[in-house]
């Protein structure tokens, strides 16, 4: 709606009703993109207002990786463990990004992923968790950044590190129910996750692993790439519709046999 209302022949209006918006900083990378083609936003928390306009179609655009994508490697790191590096081509630092997905730096660092910058990218370092994994459950709010849920999620469980994530309601109205199908692949893989309406938690928990079992990724590209790097810690693990990763990341299979890891169709 947001990017049609300049087509249109009044200003389009949006209230936002409910309580606060899931994903927020999206609109706020919409907005800022628009603004490069000439086209102001009026956005707050409360809604936002677009007058009619035209769009200026002769700028060039440098579209910066993704940051969503590159949550994976961090994921890869955290679970190789520590004195594991990763490097990212062409990545900007978060100050930099129009991304709201770039928190994944800072999560990240919470659990021991450093992450140094220069001017071709990014490599990523995995330093010492020290007591992270003691005590108190780690806890984040991902209502900014759900598409973060299945690297950190599933990174969490397979470093050892319990954790609550809250603000994932939204998660049942992405490709899938990615609340449901992360508990259900993390049971195959011998982890015990407990899913509520809004908080996602680990407790330390296991529970048996079936060597056989098939992780069913439910159609969902971000289910097949947080379950592939798993098979860091644990040798290979068996997902269905592995060509699901083409609807964001069509070369992630070849991506990841530079850090060691490989597709096997069966």
């Amino acid at each position: 709606l947001m990017m049609i209302a300049p087509t249109m022949a009044e200003p389009l209006c949006i209230r936002f009703v409910g309580g606060k918006v899931v994903s927020f900083p999206y609109l706020e990378m919409t907005a800022r993109v628009m603004a490069r083609y000439g086209i102001a936003v009026e956005l707050s928390e409360n809604g936002f207002t677009v007058a009619p306009g035209e769009y200026s179609p002769s700028r060039q655009a440098d579209i910066e990786p993704d940051w969503s994508a590159v949550s994976f490697f961090y994921e890869y790191a955290l679970i190789r463990g520590e004195g594991s590096s990763v490097r990212i081509r062409r990545l900007a630092e978060p100050s930099e990004s129009c991304q709201g997905d770039a928190a994944c730096d800072p999560l990240f660092a919470e659990v021991g992923i450093e992450t140094r910058f220069d001017g071709g990218g990014a490599t990523l370092f995995c330093g010492k968790m020290g007591d992270v994994a003691l005590g108190e459950p780690l806890c984040f709010d991902l209502g900014d950044t759900p598409d973060l849920v299945p690297a950190i999620a599933v990174g969490l469980c397979m470093a050892g590190i319990p954790f609550r994530l809250s603000g994932v309601a939204h998660l049942k109205y992405k490709e899938c129910d990615r609340s449901e199908a992360l508990r259900r692949g993390l049971s195959v893989i011998g982890y015990h996750i407990i899913c509520s309406e809004d908080v996602m938690e680990w407790r330390g928990e296991r529970c048996d692993p079936d060597p056989e079992g098939v992780i069913d990724v439910c159609g969902d590209h971000r289910m097949a790439m947080a379950f592939a790097m798993t098979a860091v810690r644990i040798g290979s693990v068996r997902i269905s519709d592995p060509q699901v990763v083409g609807k964001s990341f069509s070369n992630f299979w070849h991506e990841i046999e530079k850090i060691g890891l490989k597709l096997k169709e069966i």
